[in-house]
């Protein structure tokens, strides 16, 4: 069965690939929406990562369940440690406990940093109608600019609606330039008719892939030129490092969960007794 699916997919390759490199129209119109720039030279701002995590297992009908945010400089150090949470049973709200956990790590890094970069998308975060978009919606609102979202990837075909993309418009931008430089900026109304977000996609250093930048408000071309100078300085890889050093300090591992329930005995306290001889 599997040789037929590799034979169908070498036949077929040409016809598939097809949609995607034909439409040459759509990398021309990223084209002329891409902004290169040279970083500057001046000190970066003080950055903060956030990030969170969850994990949790299952065992004879017991779940354990974990989750935990910080908010990491640069070099490594994590500068905001928020608690972890962890519990016993089911726990439907697992991925909510997580992003209330990123807001409060949010807030307390406003406090210390002059930038805080949130992992992931505040369009999705709003569009969750949880109490974490909420409270993150209003820490933007407190500190313009000073709060930006980041995407390693992103699926949405916002900005070439009329072209009928057959990719996520990030496709596109990627192959529009190597350089480094971003797409001009594109603003979109929030969910639930909020303030309006302002999105771009930017190429930190030469051929690095693209992240995807969010912001709440209105922001120019040269907002975001200023913001990407300041990344590239604190980049690896073209990613900015303080998300870097936050996700490798937050994230939960199968193997780390294993260690909990060993600690706390778990397997022993659900255990089956030995068969009687």
């Amino acid at each position: 069965m599997l040789n037929s699916i590799y034979e169908y997919a070498l036949e077929n390759r040409q016809r598939m690939l097809e949609a995607l490199s034909e439409r040459g129209d759509i990398v021309d119109a990223a084209r002329r929406r891409w902004r290169g720039y040279e970083p500057e030279d001046a000190p970066p701002p003080r950055t903060l990562g956030v990030d969170g995590s969850h994990n949790s297992s299952h065992y004879q009908g017991v779940d354990l369940w974990i989750a935990t945010s910080v908010a990491a400089r640069p070099d490594g150090d994590d500068e905001v440690v928020i608690p972890p949470q962890m519990g016993l049973g089911q726990n439907a709200r697992l991925p909510a406990v997580m992003r209330e956990m990123e807001a409060e790590a949010c807030r307390a890094a406003v406090d210390r940093a002059e930038l805080v970069l949130m992992d992931g998308s505040l369009h999705a975060a709003l569009a969750a109608d949880e109490d974490s978009g909420a409270e993150l919606l209003s820490i933007a609102r407190e500190n313009p600019g000073r709060v930006a979202f980041v995407s390693k990837t992103s699926d949405v075909r916002h900005e070439f609606g009329d072209m009928s993309p057959a990719a996520g418009d990030i496709y596109y931008y990627n192959r529009a330039s190597q350089k480094p430089g971003f797409s001009e900026v594109f603003v979109k109304s929030a969910p639930g008719g909020g303030p309006p977000i302002s999105s771009t996609y930017v190429r930190l250093v030469a051929h690095a892939p693209l992240i995807k930048v969010e912001l709440l408000g209105r922001a120019t071309d040269g907002d975001v030129q200023d913001l990407a100078s300041g990344l590239a300085r604190q980049s690896v890889g073209g990613y900015p490092n303080a998300l870097k050093q936050a996700h490798n300090l937050c994230t939960i591992t199968r193997e780390d969960v294993g260690r909990i329930e060993a600690i706390i005995g778990i397997h022993d306290a659900v255990g089956a007794r030995a068969v009687l001889q």
